[in-house]
Order: structure tokens, then sequence, then C-alpha cells
């Protein structure tokens, strides 16, 4: 696997951005390109796929030019690069428009990913070189933690703002001012290296991004005035404790047969969707998996193989333990519900609900769902992200949790809640593709029978931080 991470800055005043893309020398082209252009306050205006055709990779280098309309205040650009059956590396750049000119700026895709070194929340990309006396300069900046140059090439860079400056139009990004703690690893996958373990300030070495969400309360399940809920959705507070890493989308089927050396069967989506049609066994198995690979302490005990795999909750984690187990594993409930809502109480993390099938404007711009998806599973990171960068926590494919199945959770206060998974069924949650809309709201639960496998149903994995 390999993680592939877009190097650039776009510090000038343009209407239109002229993108050099390029790759470092020796570096393997990705399969697939992504862009995603965020506003102010973080609304997508732009999101776009650049594969050069069905099956092969995009012409690297190769130029891209975007005609962004004109936002009241900054843009920031997000480019991901996959290498299928690796993970996706991200970067960022911050363009203020002006009418009548335009930007040019080179991205280099390198391996490894950004760092926040400075510790100010802000990648380094943005900051340019904080250790750097002339911010202005184009030389490239020191090397990251990990051992990977962050080369930066951007034209009239001189006339971009300083990087204090930079720090505060970044203040919009949804995936780092408003989350509580993201920061992305700077180790380089498995594959590539020793299984080290990244620092505790840093993500855990695994497929994919990850976010780091920070220990706090808030309110779990629905106000009996919120439209669609159901009965089991009682509103009470919940306290965690801890701060815990979780992937920014479901587990995809390139990155599941890439650690569990089998296909589940009628996957036809693509190997960018999320991987479907697991029982709760193979889905804690996969985060196993991850967790051998990085050297840490399983958390659950597996029998067997593939498909016929079983497994329970390791001794030593059972109840409330398992939020001190080192390794990966399923979400509690509790821990989902929380990064899914990133500090919202309506229902949905960007609004509230108007409809309960069909078409809902809020439910339309974050959630694939019955009314929008035309019956089929889409690849992951299509939809908006929540607050806290978290893409498909509604709708797609529903994630498998932690807890066995409680009807009722009651109104009592609760701190770091968990039900053993030894009841037949478990929690499920955040919707399906082929489900009315009501079912992606965030405080909508649902069960499943643990050895059941259904074509709407995949996995996420979290890791409690050291």
């Amino acid at each position: 696997m390999l993680a592939l991470v877009a190097l650039g800055a776009c510090r000038s005043t343009p209407t239109s951005v002229l993108l050099h893309i390029e790759l470092a020398p020796g570096l393997q082209p990705p399969d697939e390109l992504r862009l995603t252009v965020f506003g102010p306050a973080g609304k997508e205006v732009d999101d776009r796929r650049i594969p050069a055709c069905a099956g092969c990779a995009p012409q690297l280098p190769g130029d891209l030019v975007l005609y962004p309309a004109r936002p009241d205040g900054p843009l920031r650009l997000l480019l991901h690069a996959l290498l299928y059956g690796g993970t996706i590396g991200e970067a960022a750049a911050v363009v203020e428009l002006v009418a009548g000119e335009q930007v040019e700026a080179t991205m280099i895709l390198t391996p490894g990913r950004l760092a926040d070194r400075d510790g100010d929340g802000v990648p380094d990309l943005v900051d340019r070189c904080p250790d750097t006396a002339d911010p202005a300069q184009d030389a490239p900046c020191p090397a990251l933690d990990g051992g990977v140059e962050a080369s930066v090439d951007a034209t009239d860079a001189a006339d971009g703002p300083a990087p204090d400056q930079a720090a505060d139009l970044d203040a919009a990004s949804p995936d780092v001012a408003l989350s509580p703690d993201v920061a992305l690893p700077d180790q380089a996958p498995p594959d590539l290296a020793p299984p080290d373990l990244a620092p505790p300030d840093q993500g855990p070495v695994a497929p994919g991004t990850w976010v780091k969400i920070t220990a706090g309360t808030f309110s779990m399940g629905s106000p009996a005035s919120e439209p669609c809920r159901e009965g089991d959705e009682q509103q009470h507070q919940v306290t965690l404790t801890h701060d815990f890493w979780i992937s920014t989308t479901s587990v995809t089927l390139a990155m599941f047969v890439a650690e569990m050396a089998y296909t589940p069967p009628a996957n036809s989506c693509g190997n960018n969707c999320p991987v479907v049609r697991i029982n709760w066994h193979e889905a804690a198995a996969f985060c196993n998996a991850l967790s051998i690979k990085n050297a840490l302490g399983p958390c659950y005990s597996c029998t067997g193989s593939g498909p016929g795999v079983v497994c329970t909750v390791a001794p030593s984690f059972g109840g409330a333990k398992i939020y001190t187990c080192p390794g990966f594993r399923l979400p509690t409930e509790a821990e989902w519900e929380h990064a899914c809502r990133a500090g919202t109480t309506t229902a949905f993390y960007n609004g509230g609900i108007t409809s309960c099938t069909g078409s809902d404007p809020n439910a339309d711009l974050i959630a694939w769902h019955g009314g929008n998806s035309g019956g089929t599973l889409r690849p992951v990171g299509q939809k908006l992200p929540n607050a806290w960068g978290l893409h498909d926590m509604s709708g797609n494919s529903y994630d498998w949790c932690h807890d066995g199945w409680k009807a009722s959770l009651g109104s009592v206060a609760v701190t770091n809640p968990v039900t053993d998974p030894t009841t037949a069924e478990s929690v499920r949650r955040g919707g399906g593709f082929d489900l009315a809309l009501q079912f992606t709201r965030s405080g909508n639960r649902a069960n499943q029978t643990v050895g059941n496998r259904t074509p709407n149903v995949g996995v996420r994995c979290v890791r409690s931080a050291p």
C-alpha cells in the first residue's frame, strides 16, 4: 500500500486556478485522483474525480484548470491520490479569488502525509515552513517527521498572505478548524516501513485517513420533537472520557481485500466503494488484522479464517475495558454517534429534516439514500463531510458497531457506555443507499443478527488514543 500526498500552494488571487500535478521521481502513478474545493464555512463548491479512463491511471504529469464560482471568501483545495489496495493521502492549499487573474500552482505527489509540526492545527503546507525566516521564498520545507521531503512550488507566492494570515484563512476548513483534533500520520504505511507505532500525537498507521475525536459530553438520541424519530432513540447525556481515532470513510473493498486476502460475495460497486456483505465477525476480524499489522494488541479473539471467522471480545477487554484496548476495533455505539454528530444536535449533522422519505435538501448533501442513490451503492467520500471531516456517516452503507443490541438505552446520563457483543444481534448505524432517508438521521438506531450479511452494511474502525 502507498499513501500519496499532493503538496501545493495557491497564494495569489485568481478567478481560475491552473494546477500542475506531478509525481516525485520513481513514484508509481496513482489509480485515481480526487479534488475537492471548499468555500467559506466548509461549503463544498466543486468535487471531481480524475481517472484517465476506466481501469487506468491518471496521466501524470498533467495540468488541471479550475474555474470556480466566486465565493465570498477564500477557497481551500484538497487533493487526494489513491493507489488501489492502498491509502488516500491529503494536502491543502488556500486561494483568494479576484476577478481577471489566474494563479499557477505545482502539486507534487510524494509518499507520506502532511504533519502539523508547529501544533497550530493547520497542516504545514498552508503555513509554508514555520521555521523558514522568509515564508515568501519557494525553498523546500525541511523534511517532515518520517523523512518525507515537502516540496512546494507556487507562482507569485510573494503576493500571498503571511503564514499567520494563511492560518486565519484556513479557519473555515472543515477538516482542521472545526474538528476537535485532526492530524494525519506522517509515517509510511506498514508495507513500506517496519510497523513502528506512531507517536501518541499522530494518527494510527492503517488504510485510509484518520481523524482524532476529542473526549467530551454530548446528547445521544433524538428529541421527542424530531420528525421521523423512533421509540428507541431516547435522548440522554453521554460522556466519553477518552480521545479516539476514527477512519474518515467506511472501509473500501480494496482495503478489505488487501488485509483479508478474500473478496466478500456480490461486491460489484468497485474497489473504492464500501465493502459490504460482511457480518459482524468479519468486521471485527478486519480491525484485528490492522492491529496485528501494526504490532498492537488485538481487541478481539478470533478463530477460523475468511468468511468463516468467529470473533468475540478479547478476555482482557470485556465491558468498558474495551476503551483501553490499544488496537483497532469497531466503534461503540456512543463513539459512533458522537463522531457522527460532530457537536450538532439536529437530525443531520448539517441541519434538520423536512421529509422522512423521497428527497430532503440536507440529507441529499451528505448521504446516499433510497431517494437519491438510484438503488446503487456509491464510492466513498462523494458527499459533504461533517465538521470533523468524516464522510458517509449518514447513508451509503451502515457501519457495524462493537455493541450488542440493547432495545432501550434509557434516559439517564452515562459515562463510557458499552454493551458487550454477546447477544445474537449487534448494532449497526448510519443508514443505507437502499433505505428511506429517515434512517440516515444521526440518532437513528438499527440492529442486525451478527452472522447476517446484507448489501448495505460494512465497517469503519476506531482506535482509542494512547
